[in-house]
């Protein structure tokens, strides 16, 4: 992501400029776009230099200094998969013979155990 300041600050104005010029070209063509919608799109526009979600969700292990398994890896892909309504297909071989009904098991188990090391982690439990 972006760290300069000034760079970000330039982003965003031409991006602005995109977004009043977009307007424009809607109302010379006939095309009312509802306010809420440009609101909406502004809102999306301002968080340009923010990391996605889902690359946010491994932070809490490296802060805390528990090293993920690839098959714990997809999984915390997977849910924001699942709650964008999309049904993943695991990449792990040892894994690719499972029914999704056995996929969304062993995502949401291998969630809640993630879940589980990081709150005995902050508890003090060191040997994670």
């Amino acid at each position: 992501m972006f760290d300069n300041a000034k760079i970000k600050q330039h982003i965003k104005h031409e991006l602005e400029k995109i977004v009043k010029s977009t307007k424009r070209f809607a109302l010379s063509i006939g095309v009312e776009i509802d306010k809420s919608i440009w609101n909406k799109f502004s809102s999306k526009l301002g968080k340009f230099n923010e990391m996605p979600n889902a690359l946010k969700l491994s932070f809490p292990f490296e802060e805390s200094d528990i090293t993920l398994f690839e098959e714990e890896i997809e999984s915390i892909n997977c849910r924001n998969l699942y709650l964008h309504g999309k049904t993943p297909k695991l990449n792990n071989p040892s894994l690719k013979c499972l029914s999704n009904n056995e996929i969304y098991l062993f995502v949401s188990n291998t969630l809640r155990m993630l879940v589980g090391m990081l709150l005995l982690k902050k508890q003090g439990l060191t040997d994670i």
